[in-house]
């Protein structure tokens, strides 16, 4: 009880900033990728890339990778490290929304996707395994490690508010941008953003 000090106080410190600048920076790239559009629109997706495959096998394909992939990353997070599966992931994301863009693009402007059928469901498969490997987890994992404990709970849970507000947006309006200039753009969007 000594040593506490106000939150006005530390949230003037100079590494608390930053730390919010992180947390704050981390909690938006990781819901203006387009996650959840991905995750929530994937069965959508699935359909429109003209596969044989039954819809439900997909859904349980795509719980597996996720499980998989995040495995995966806690194995590797401490001998990679948190930048280069942050960098690795985001690039990655970046790719897969723009081709899924692209294959939209197309579609939506009537042009003959039938080579290229199997570009979606790959970029969506390369998407989450991505996303679980590196901006899922990590941007929670880090809300324990920029903090001291004095702001930590506020911190992480203004980040986690932050966070959910962003998914919400994104998810919520998702239908009506997509309607206004269509799904092709909507995805080279999140393509930019990442």
């Amino acid at each position: 009880k000594e040593n506490t000090v106000s939150f006005w106080t530390l949230i003037q410190s100079r590494a608390t900033l930053k730390g919010f600048i992180i947390a704050y920076g981390l909690m938006f790239f990781q819901q203006l990728c387009g996650v959840n559009v991905v995750i929530f629109y994937a069965n959508y997706i699935f359909i429109k890339s003209g596969s044989t495959l039954d819809s439900h096998y997909f859904t349980i394909i795509v719980g597996v990778m996720q499980v998989l992939a995040v495995f995966v990353s806690t194995l590797t997070v401490d001998r990679v490290g948190r930048r280069i599966l942050l960098l690795a992931s985001i690039i990655c994301l970046g790719l897969t929304t723009c081709a899924l863009g692209i294959y939209f693009y197309l579609l939506d402007n009537n042009i003959d996707v039938n080579s290229i059928t199997w570009l979606p469901l790959t970029s969506l498969c390369i998407f989450i395994i991505m996303f679980n490997m590196g901006f899922g987890p990590l941007p929670w994992m880090m809300m324990g490690e920029l903090f001291t404990a004095e702001i930590k709970g506020v911190a992480a849970s203004s980040a986690g508010f932050l966070n959910w507000v962003l998914a919400f947006i994104v998810t919520k309006f998702f239908s009506d941008l997509s309607n206004a200039v269509g799904h092709g753009i909507t995805f080279l969007l999140f393509a930019v953003i990442c």
